[in-house]
């Protein structure tokens, strides 16, 4: 009889190992990983893919340990040793994932005056620094709110959340400046960069960034005298005509625009104080997105005046030396005003020491 032949074949042990970022989970590709059998001996070295596995095959059944060597460029090495088994059935028990820990720019935009109020919104960009290159502008995946570092992303304007926060996780080691581009309306865009140094002994920056709202301080003074006018009702517009600020000027004769949004404004008189005139004249001014204004920003009024002549009355000419006083009729009198005298000029003034105005 014919002996009976039987093929049996072996399949070959096949481990996975898997890297994922510790933050939020993704797969860690770049990563060379030594793998070790129970008597230390080094069995193979492998590099995580796009994926972030590594799959190794043919190993005997026993116990193995792994540890990363080499960690991809923006994460931390992990230094821990991992162990798993292999039983003469071909299955796997014990550690086959673990984590790398990335580098993270932490930034936190909030009021320069109230360092609790978050700014949401405010948009940055971010270069990387290369000796004699120029920055390259950076490119990032958004997921779950977090930057990702990738140069195929398609995102390259990091804005703050809710909470005034970005964060950006596995960027290169290196150089890189951070710029805000576009500020909340009425703050005023930061044009200093903000110098970022990410190494592996160094991977986690975070900072506190502060924005001042815009400031514009519009006065009012005597057209005479210089002297500051208080009382004085100004209303400021848009470029496009809208009313957008009614101020009244203080006792030093100046009102204070806190916040304005950048861009141009005109602005004019409404009512002005008994003994001044109105100025219907607009005037102009601009806030640049740095924050600085370029404009007319004092304005000037011209006081009440009377003026008297004194002529004799033949021959019409000017006669000095003559003597006047004025009053002020109230309900119940008559109150004689009193006055200084500046540049020829009679100025009225309780605190005056004139009564007699002469010719």
């Amino acid at each position: 009889e014919n002996p009976v032949q039987i093929e049996v074949k072996n399949e070959l042990t096949e481990v996975t190992i898997s890297k994922t970022d510790i933050v939020i989970g993704e797969p860690v590709p770049g990563a060379v990983i030594e793998i070790y059998d129970e008597e230390g001996e080094l069995v193979r070295s492998v590099v995580t893919d796009d994926q972030g596995n590594t799959k190794i095959t043919g190993l005997k059944a026993g116990i193995y340990t792994f540890k990363e060597i080499i960690a991809p460029n923006g994460y931390l090495l992990n230094e821990g040793t991992f162990e798993f088994e292999i039983d003469e059935y071909g299955d796997v028990t014990g550690v086959t994932t673990f984590s790398d820990e990335p580098s993270k720019l932490l930034i936190y935009k909030v009021d320069a005056d109230d360092l609790e109020k978050p700014l949401a919104g405010v948009e940055y960009q971010l270069y990387k620094i290369r000796d004699g290159e120029e920055p390259e502008l950076m490119k990032f995946r958004l997921v779950d709110g977090v930057y990702i570092a990738d140069i195929n992303g398609d995102v390259v304007k990091l804005v703050t959340n809710d909470k005034g926060m970005i964060t950006v996780i596995a960027l290169p080691f290196g150089e890189y400046k951070l710029y805000e581009i576009k500020a909340l309306p009425g703050y005023i865009v930061n044009p200093i960069g903000i110098e970022v140094t990410l190494t592996d002994s160094s991977p986690i920056f975070g900072q506190v960034v502060e924005n001042g709202e815009t400031v514009v301080i519009l006065e009012k003074k005597d057209a005479l005298t210089g002297e500051p006018i208080p009382g004085v009702v100004i209303e400021v517009y848009s470029a496009e005509g809208e009313l957008v600020r009614t101020v009244e000027t203080d006792a030093d004769g100046k009102a204070a625009l806190v916040g304005l949004p950048t861009g141009a404004y005109t602005y004019k008189e409404v009512i002005a104080p008994p003994d001044y005139v109105i100025r219907d004249k607009a005037q102009a001014f601009t806030i640049g997105s740095d924050g600085s204004i370029e404009g007319e920003l004092v304005l000037l009024n011209e006081p009440t005046k009377l003026v008297i002549t004194k002529i004799s009355k033949d021959k019409e000419e000017p006669l000095e030396g003559a003597e006047y006083e004025i009053y002020v009729k109230t309900e119940k009198d008559y109150i004689l005003l009193k006055f200084h005298f500046i540049d020829g000029i009679y100025i009225p003034s309780e605190e005056g020491t004139l009564s007699a105005l002469i010719t």
